[in-house]
């Protein structure tokens, strides 16, 4: 018995200093933005960005890196971003989206899901297709980053903080919500 507590006590310093032991302060997380689209027939869609994950409804996709991977919209989402390119595949259909950079926003241009398109993404207007989709979206006067369309009841928000990300990053964020 005797031996046994010999042996114990070494455990129970060592538990006990480890319950002393100062605790680090945690770093502030980044705080969960969430993008909504509102279309006619009261459809709503929505995706929330927190810490590198994409989720929503119909989205689960995670970063890792310069690639993004999940499920968005029924589809499996393999994509990598560089300064000028997003590129893997979505769904079946190969994905190869060049982007020029304005300083005012951004131009995508190419496949999305084996679909050719084009989609201008600027401060004061968000137009083109991506994939099946198709957008002409101007500023609203409601929000700063919330655009409307002129043909329907569709409203865009995007929050302050999305449209501020270097534009390779709010090119696949975008292009994964937007794109279908």
């Amino acid at each position: 018995m005797r031996r046994l507590m010999l042996l114990a006590l070494p455990f129970v310093l060592l538990v006990g200093q480890g319950g002393c032991a100062k605790r680090l302060p945690a770093a502030p997380a980044a705080a969960s933005e969430t993008l909504t689209l509102r279309r006619s027939g009261h459809q709503l869609e929505q995706m929330t960005v927190d810490n590198g994950r994409m989720f929503g409804p119909a989205i689960e996709v995670a970063r890792y890196g310069a690639a993004y991977r999940g499920r968005a919209f029924d589809r499996i989402v393999d994509l990598r971003s560089t300064e000028r390119l997003i590129e893997g595949s979505v769904g079946s259909g190969r994905t190869e989206l060049h982007l020029e950079n304005y300083p005012d926003g951004f131009v995508l241009r190419g496949l999305y899901g084996g679909e050719l398109g084009e989609i201008e993404v600027r401060a004061d207007r968000i137009v083109g297709s991506l994939g099946t989709q198709a957008y002409d979206l101007r500023k609203s006067c409601t929000g700063e980053s919330s655009y409307t369309s002129g043909y329907g009841p569709t409203e865009l928000v995007v929050p302050a903080s999305i449209m501020a990300l270097p534009a390779r990053d709010r090119a696949a964020v975008l292009a994964i919500f937007l794109g279908r």
